[in-house]
């Protein structure tokens, strides 16, 4: 008998190791989770198995209903994405320039050669096309489409392929689509599946979506969640989205570790009661209105308690800031609270898994990260640091795990 989707192993399994820094897959996931309450043809979302991400759609055709697979790869890097990008080996894309030593000298510059020689030898050699296309190898003609996330946008060539897929601009025999598969051609001429398809067919069938940063990915999710708490006519507050958006995405990341392919992959029935129950739990959930006794009483549970009236004053100074700074006007001082808030949430997640201690250490940690968000945008490290004990007081943070509150 053919095999097909569900019978096929992966390719590669994801795990803790080289999931490490997923912020920006996990939420993008997390938001096509919440996207099977809403579209009844979005059947199940996986995590880690085949591709970053698999979705199974159901689709019709001459009145006959059918599964179709679509395999999603999440980059988050943000810089410009080309056709070299897409088809070099990715360890070419394994590093970020920001993160290697610049300079005018020559020194730098042949340091800088030698560290993307070393990254380049130690990496595997396959292009995100090709990683890609390599999932093309159901044996049951089951119908395929691909998809390239990124945080990035990309550059005139490949700015087609955020054209829907049956756009006229992307049928064969358009002048500006055959250049961009000569091109693509040229640089994976072995480019083949199992199924025997090329880089012309990953091409025909994939989509580009470019999202913004993972900031921006947290926004949208937060919005999605609006939009389902609305659906149960629930009007959530702040620290309430924000407690389930960190309920979801912490379940997107355990899936992504998760050697159980039942725990790797979700259906629309599972997300749909797990919607309805976290919704109904995020509703209940109390909103303390004194934020100085929730901030004395999380800090003394850290034993951080000699630091109240410190961390109080901060607080408020913060919160005159970001009603009045006349130097910073309003949108930048809330991407300034949402980088904060960003940043805090992945320390809540390492500290969940274990990854890091509670108390004094994981609170120092903490402050290393407000304050970079403070030498990002310019502004005091008080600014950043009052932001914290703000969203500590009004529900959104923590320095000890959720079991120990």
């Amino acid at each position: 008998m053919p095999l097909n989707i569900r019978d096929l192993e992966p390719l590669e399994r994801g795990g803790v190791e080289n999931r490490k820094g997923v912020d920006y897959q996990d939420t993008y996931a997390a938001i096509l989770f919440l996207d099977m309450f809403f579209d009844q043809s979005l059947l199940e979302v996986w995590i880690e198995t085949h591709d970053d991400i698999t979705l199974i759609w159901r689709q019709e055709k001459n009145g006959r209903f059918f599964e179709a697979a679509e395999f999603i790869q999440a980059k988050k890097r943000e810089t410009r994405w080309t056709v070299s990008a897409l088809c070099k080996p990715e360890k070419y894309n394994k590093y970020d320039e920001e993160d290697l030593p610049s300079g005018a000298d020559g020194r730098d510059e042949s340091k800088k050669s030698r560290i993307k020689k070393e990254i380049q030898h130690k990496l595997p050699s396959q292009s995100i096309l090709e990683k890609s296309l390599a999932n093309d190898r159901c044996e049951d003609g089951m119908a395929i489409s691909f998809r390239v996330v990124t945080a990035g946008d990309v550059n005139d060539d490949l700015a087609l392929l955020r054209e829907p897929r049956n756009s006229p601009k992307r049928q064969a025999g358009q002048a500006s689509f055959e250049t961009l598969i000569a091109k693509v051609s040229k640089m994976v001429p072995n480019a083949m599946s199992k199924n025997g398809n090329t880089s012309t067919f990953w091409l025909t069938n994939a989509l580009w979506e470019v999202t913004g940063s993972v900031e921006h990915l947290e926004h949208k999710l937060l919005n999605k969640i609006d939009e389902v708490a609305y659906s149960f006519g629930e009007a959530l507050y702040p620290e309430q989205k924000k407690q389930l958006k960190n309920n979801l995405v912490r379940m997107m990341f355990l899936a992504g570790t998760a050697e159980a392919a039942d725990r790797k992959r979700f259906n629309r029935v599972q997300a749909l009661s797990w919607i309805e129950d976290q919704v109904n739990k995020s509703a209940h959930m109390p909103v303390q209105a004194a934020e100085t006794s929730l901030l004395r009483d999380k800090l003394e549970k850290a034993k951080l308690g000699s630091l109240y009236q410190k961390a109080d004053q901060v607080r408020r100074d913060f919160v005159k800031w970001r009603a009045s700074a006349p130097y910073m006007p309003l949108p930048s001082r809330d991407l300034v609270v949402s980088e904060v808030e960003s940043a805090l949430n992945r320390l809540e997640l390492n500290l969940d898994l274990g990854q890091i201690d509670g108390g004094k250490v994981f609170f120092q940690a903490c402050l290393d990260a407000t304050d970079r968000v403070s030498a990002k945008h310019n502004v005091s490290k008080q600014v950043t640091e009052g932001c914290m004990y703000h969203i500590a007081g009004r529900c959104g943070h923590r320095w000890l795990p959720e079991d120990t509150q």
